[in-house]
């Protein structure tokens, strides 16, 4: 691999992780992924796989992998059991996966998302001080019925798999 092609491919990750760590505080702090974040995480996928060499093989097989959870994410946001930036950016982290990073996403994400959801339980039984009852998110954070803001699982899972991800994977030589 070319020391440019390396360059790329590495920037192509950071941006990822920025995108990600962005949308996981947006949600956090307003329970809100602007839809630029996954576009971007997205967007940065197919120059990492450009710089990779992917074939267009691989390309259509994380693209459709991509598609897939956004499709079956708009079934779960129908139904009220995820939000719409939740559904974009797991989608997004998921084109990153190739078939044989996907499993372990799901499950990172998984796993953050539940310990996620272990937290909020433990902070909404706790009584919030007055100061950190003054901070809008905060209290929003602190309701009991309350969202949960995914987004920081997601970006959480995407950060622990990302050197299982195929591009990543030729970035490092494995």
């Amino acid at each position: 691999m070319s020391a440019f092609s390396s360059l790329a491919l590495g920037l192509s990750a950071v941006v990822l992780v920025m995108a990600m760590i962005y949308g996981a505080a947006s949600d956090l702090g307003r329970f809100m992924i602007p839809n630029w974040v996954p576009l971007l995480a997205a967007a940065a996928f197919f120059a990492a796989a450009w710089a990779a060499g992917l074939d267009v093989r691989q390309i259509a097989v994380s693209l459709g992998i991509g598609l897939s959870c956004l499709t079956v994410g708009i079934a779960a946001f129908a139904l009220g059991v995820f939000g719409g930036g939740d559904i974009k950016l797991f989608a997004a982290g998921a084109i990153w996966t190739g078939w044989s990073a996907f499993a372990p996403y799901v499950m990172a994400v998984t796993v953050a998302g539940g310990i996620l959801s272990l937290i909020l339980l433990l902070f909404r039984r706790l009584p919030l001080g007055s100061r950190l009852a003054r901070v809008d998110w905060v209290s929003a954070l602190h309701r009991s019925t309350g969202p949960v803001p995914y987004g920081v699982a997601i970006a959480a899972g995407t950060v622990v798999s990302l050197p299982r991800f195929p591009v990543i994977a030729i970035l490092v030589g494995g």
